[in-house]
């Protein structure tokens, strides 16, 4: 829990210096989305064996704050979050668990025109940062657990609506992916993984 708070905390102080700019400040907006996250099908792997992870789909949510620096470009700090539960382990053999990832994210996003009378903006943007993932998988032999931070990054496309001057809601796919790191087996050893998901999201946007 701690190394969460720590985590959520380093994302938004990065862009406490930006926002106390005068300037600035009136292009701060803030934004919430949520909606269902698919994790890929992922091999567990070491020198001693391996197991394939299958999931569920699961879901997906986080907020995040930021600068618009001109009709181009923006930048944001951003706090999301993925669960996603096992549908089984290894060629269809019974097993149960679950991945939770959360995420401390630094965007940048590239703003694709208006259209439509400026109500409509299509965009694209970047992330990385860091990803706290959270990983129990429970099978006759053996079990397979991780509480790792770890680099991340994401890649996001989006479609947004402004119904007011100064709000918008959005619809975006975005691609995640952490680095390798290392699950604990329980019969010895590690072994090396990794969460790749896309997400299918729907926000709203509040300028300031």
């Amino acid at each position: 829990m701690k190394k969460n708070l720590l985590l959520a905390l380093s994302t938004f102080l990065s862009f406490a210096f930006i926002c106390s700019s005068p300037v600035a400040a009136k292009d701060l907006y803030v934004s919430a989305w949520g909606g269902l996250n698919y994790i890929y099908d992922e091999d567990a792997t070491s020198t001693a064996g391996s197991s394939t992870i299958n999931y569920d789909l699961g879901g997906a949510a986080g907020v995040a704050v930021g600068i618009a620096v001109n009709d181009l470009i923006s930048f944001e700090g951003e706090i999301g979050y993925r669960r996603n539960t096992v549908d089984f382990i290894s060629n269809g053999n019974p097993g149960s668990g679950d991945t939770d990832v959360i995420s401390g994210m630094v965007n940048t996003v590239l703003h694709l025109g208006t259209f439509i009378d400026g109500t409509i903006k299509p965009y694209a943007g970047v992330g990385i940062g860091m990803a706290n993932v959270e990983s129990h998988f429970v099978w006759p032999n053996p079990n397979q657990d991780a509480n790792e931070e770890v680099f991340a990054y994401q890649v996001m496309f989006g479609l947004g609506y402004k119904f007011s001057d100064d709000t918008s809601v959005f619809l975006e796919t975005r691609y995640f992916q952490t680095a390798d790191f290392d699950l604990d087996v329980s019969t010895g050893g590690t072994r090396s993984f990794k969460v790749r998901s896309t997400s299918g999201l729907i926000g709203i946007r509040h300028s300031f």
